[in-house]
């Protein structure tokens, strides 16, 4: 399978040992400080349709352009002082949506002219023509660009083809489920 490899300036892994989520259980998760902080994989090109659910904490609001990962020419970014958010695959629609601080679940598929972002299952952009850009090799923490992500990551999923509705269902339940459990509250 595929892993992810930290780069010289790593992440800072937060694990049994300190609570980040203030709860009574201590959730294991990744947190990147907006400096030069990555994960990255080699992975196989992949053509669309291709869909990510992320447990994440949204950036933290900096006034900086933020972006998350990328993977291919895909690509998240987000303007942290508006709430305006970008996805990216060869056009670059926008939305603005507040993600607020705490934990979240996203699902963002990109499917060409069907392409949408989910928080906590509820759609946050509409469907909108993201382009058809083909996955590739995975940066976590940083797009394409220096803006690197300042925010937590505790799993990251990639999907390559169509899920169906059900399956989608079943994955953010799976995951919502599974964090819970550490103590996160969406």
């Amino acid at each position: 399978g595929n892993h992810l490899t930290a780069s010289t300036d790593q992440p800072a892994y937060e694990g049994p040992f300190e609570s980040i989520d203030g709860g009574n259980m201590d959730t294991p998760a990744w947190n990147f400080d907006g400096d030069r902080s990555i994960f990255n994989s080699d992975m196989d090109t992949v053509a669309q349709p291709n869909t990510y659910f992320i447990v994440v904490t949204p950036p933290v609001s900096d006034g900086g352009l933020r972006r998350p990962f990328s993977s291919g020419v895909h690509e998240t970014m987000t303007n942290t002082s508006a709430n305006q958010w970008k996805y990216y695959a060869g056009s670059l629609p926008e939305f603005n949506y507040d993600m607020g601080t705490d934990w979240v679940i996203w699902e963002i598929s990109f499917n060409s002219s069907s392409s949408y972002w989910k928080v906590n299952n509820v759609d946050a952009s509409g469907t909108q023509d993201a382009g058809t850009g083909a996955a590739g090799d995975l940066y976590l923490g940083r797009g394409a660009g220096a803006d690197y992500a300042n925010n937590k990551y505790a799993e990251f999923i990639r999907y390559d083809g169509t899920l169906t509705d059900a399956e989608k269902t079943r994955i953010y339940n799976h995951l919502k489920s599974k964090w819970e459990n550490w103590g996160v509250t969406f």
